[in-house]
């Protein structure tokens, strides 16, 4: 794309796209800067509302917050975007809302610190009769990874004299302004800037949002704000991950029932900020003069399970090139020799391929084994074979990044054809794809798709004669570096490795069809076991199985917490320890398949003896 910033002429690549939201992408331009460039097709009330309002904006704003140095204009002079400063390896301030980053990074009273910044930047606009309106979890970033200052970005949308601010995030927004039209005059005002900043402050301190958690009776956010019920109330259950909210200070916890529950409105007082929290030695942060959490209960080790498994040695020769379960059933390919002697084997000793060829992938439909071939520009040839050998078809698919995009499974072959997912057996459209940017996965009664832009990713559910289910997953920044997916019925774990600001981080997220996102998980790959590798895991029931670098462990799907280990299957089953070419499939009767390229063993459960990890402690 061309821009003019400053009469000079820029060229905006794809390759430069640093962000990418609802309203506009965003790149980097040079090394100080970015160029937000508003999507095309905005309504033309909006489109002007935005140019005066760039054309208006106010000079001399707090340091705080990222403001518009100049327009970007196409090339017929119309304002599509502007430049502004660019914050280097800042993170959004949602992720103080992750409890795993508060218990790894962030305590709470490095939120407090935060908050108490963000409050003195928002008192500093406030005076010059400018109101941030749409304030959300979105538009506030911390420099430095989180351990820097606050920033407040999105400058544009923010409400300045007559020039209304005509968006807002609906779990931020008032709720006296439900049900308002933003975009006819100045609707927001100082009092709904402080209930936004509330909602994060609550957010970032408890983990979930001050209308979170079930009711019986009101069971949506929505319903719960509208009601003014909120989460401090006794009869809603939080989510298991959030945090506890009577270890807030009291005077804090009153101010915000008073604003949730009450619905007064005000400016939030700075010194009910400054307080200490302090962490027990049972891990809970709390602003009490004793721990709410020892007197209901305690920490519970991890056991450490001895001679729980016999294996055998299912592959004698050969490199294992892939291999699936299908209901139990093993299936694999194995290849056998070397060069023009070698051969491709099935699990029955069907030979479907003669000789070796290099960048080959596989994938099975039933006694069908489909190949594809190394990506050519931006598709990739696709051909099935029979038992024999024999070539059944041939058809064709996209890429994702230089890699080729396609799923094959029981539930028959899916691909990609320009911006469409397509079952190939029957033709049926199955969802859209992000040409370029697009996964598939195979799943037992389809496929799952997972495209990303910018740091925004979505999962698709495709099914043929159904149409697809969409869910968000958590912002993704940084570079791609491996996917993986696993399926146990209507729930998949998405395994993501990331390299962000010369950090690699894996991060796994737990989602099911009906609900979308359950859990999730994200850190170094020694922070703990279970991240060590994307790959080497099943889900069953509520419990995940992975593989570690110690051997096998149970890990509890709902907060991925350790709750068993199994030492003797580091060496001698899973030789590999956590190279993420090692791989878990679900058998028969709770057997289990360890995967790597040199075998594939069997684990079967027998009979074991356990101790807790840690010495003198109760065991679950």
């Amino acid at each position: 794309m061309h821009v003019n910033l400053d009469g000079q002429a820029f060229v905006l690549h794809d390759r430069d796209l640093v962000g990418e939201g609802g309203e506009a992408r965003v790149y980097a331009c040079g090394q100080n800067d970015v160029v937000k460039v508003f999507h095309d097709g905005a309504p033309a009330p909006l489109v002007a509302l935005r140019r005066r309002k760039l054309c208006a904006f106010p000079t001399g704003l707090p340091a705080a917050f990222i403001t518009p140095q100049a327009l970007a204009l196409d090339d017929k002079g119309n304002v599509v975007g502007y430049r502004m400063r660019r914050i280097v390896g800042a993170i959004d301030i949602a992720r103080l809302q992750r409890p795993q980053l508060r218990a790894q990074a962030v305590n709470a009273n490095r939120v407090l610190a935060i908050f108490r910044q963000l409050l003195e930047s928002l008192a500093a606009l406030h005076a010059r009769s400018v109101v941030v309106g749409d304030l959300n979890d979105g538009n506030i970033i911390l420099a430095d990874g989180g351990a820097g200052l606050p920033f407040f970005i999105d400058a544009d949308s923010m409400q300045i004299g007559a020039l209304p601010c005509p968006v807002a995030h609906e779990r931020f927004l008032d709720p006296l302004l439900y049900g308002v039209n933003l975009t006819n005059a100045p609707c927001f005002s100082v009092g709904s800037d402080h209930y936004a900043l509330r909602v994060l402050l609550f957010q970032s301190l408890c983990c979930v949002h001050p209308y979170g958690g079930t009711h019986s009776k009101l069971p949506t956010l929505l319903r719960r704000a509208e009601a003014r019920h909120s989460a401090l109330r006794a009869d809603v259950v939080l989510p298991r991950m959030a945090l506890r909210t009577d270890a807030l200070p009291d005077a804090l916890r009153a101010d915000l029932a008073s604003c949730f529950d009450d619905g007064t409105r005000g400016a939030l007082d700075p010194q009910l900020l400054d307080v200490k929290f302090v962490r027990c030695a049972c891990g809970i942060e709390h602003a009490q003069r004793s721990c709410p959490a020892c007197r209901v209960k305690i920490a519970v080790p991890a056991v450490c399970v001895h001679g729980s498994v016999s294996f055998e040695q299912m592959t004698r020769a050969g490199t294992v090139n892939a291999a699936v379960s299908e209901g139990g059933v093993l299936r694999f390919l194995v290849e056998i020799g070397a060069g023009d002697a070698a051969k491709v084997v099935r699990e029955n000793g069907d030979v479907v391929l003669q000789g070796h060829h290099f960048g080959l992938s596989f994938g099975f439909a039933g006694r069908l084994t489909w190949i594809a071939a190394p990506p050519n520009d931006n598709h990739c040839e696709l051909v099935c074979l029979d038992a024999n050998g024999s070539v059944v078809e041939r058809t064709s698919t996209g890429t994702v990044l230089g890699a080729v995009a396609w799923a094959a499974s029981a539930a028959g072959l899916f691909r990609l054809h320009g911006d469409t997912i397509l079952h190939h057996e029957s033709g049926v459209v199955v969802g859209k794809a992000l040409t370029g940017r697009t996964w598939l996965f195979p799943v037992d009664d389809g496929c799952v798709a997972l495209w990303r832009a910018g740091n925004v990713a979505r999962l698709l559910w495709c099914r043929p004669g159904h149409a697809p289910v969409d869910h968000a997953l958590p912002a993704m920044p940084g570079r791609i570096v491996d996917l993986h997916v696993v399926n146990d019925g209507d729930r998949v774990l998405v395994g993501i490795a990331l390299d962000h600001q010369g950090v690699r981080l894996h991060r796994l997220t737990l989602l099911s069809r009906a609900k979308g996102v359950l859990a999730h998980l994200e850190g170094r790959p020694d922070d703990q076991p279970v991240l060590g590798n994307i790959r080497g895991k099943i889900l069953s029931g509520a419990h995940l199985l992975s593989t570690s670098a110690t051997g096998l462990l149970l890990v509890d799907a709902k907060d991925f917490s350790e709750r068993a280990r199994f030492p003797d299957t580091a060496a001698s089953v899973i030789p590999h320890g956590v190279d993420d070419s090692v791989d878990l499939l679900r058998g028969s009767g709770g057997d289990i398949f360890v995967v790597s390229d040199a075998a594939i063993h069997l684990l079967r459960r027998r009979a074991a003896t356990s101790a807790p990890t840690t010495p003198n402690r109760s065991t679950p």
